[in-house]
């Protein structure tokens, strides 16, 4: 995204489908595996269930008009960002509600009422 407003009006239209794909990945995608033969259980689209208009309310989209002296021409980039933060930011308002870490995906009531949700790995300090 440049500072440029043509560059830029496409961006808030493009960011929402987005979020919406960062809450499946948080409460809804899970890849099974056959651990006999190695292979993925649900390689189909047809079990990966999305988010819909009744999961997802109203999104909002706001940019800081803020100038990006790290390049030439102030470009900003805005492609896979809106999907990165969106299942960590869930996990964490899990977290801040219940009080148990799930820090495997998908979060699942399943997981929240495990005995082992919520404990740290060994291994993490």
């Amino acid at each position: 995204m440049s500072n440029n407003r043509e560059d830029r009006s496409f961006s808030p239209s493009d960011h929402p489908p987005r979020r919406v794909l960062g809450i499946g990945m948080a409460l809804h995608e899970e890849t099974l595996i056959d651990h006999r033969f190695g292979r993925i259980i649900n390689a189909n689209i047809a079990e990966c269930h999305m988010p819909v208009n009744a999961d997802v309310h109203d999104i909002r989209v706001i940019f800081v008009g803020e100038a990006d002296d790290s390049n030439p021409l102030g470009v900003k980039g805005v492609g896979e960002i809106g999907i990165v933060g969106v299942a960590a930011a869930i996990a964490n308002a899990v977290y801040h509600a219940t009080g148990k870490r799930v820090r495997d995906l998908p979060i699942t009531l399943d997981k929240l009422r495990s005995e082992t949700a919520g404990r740290e790995h060994a291994d993490v300090q």
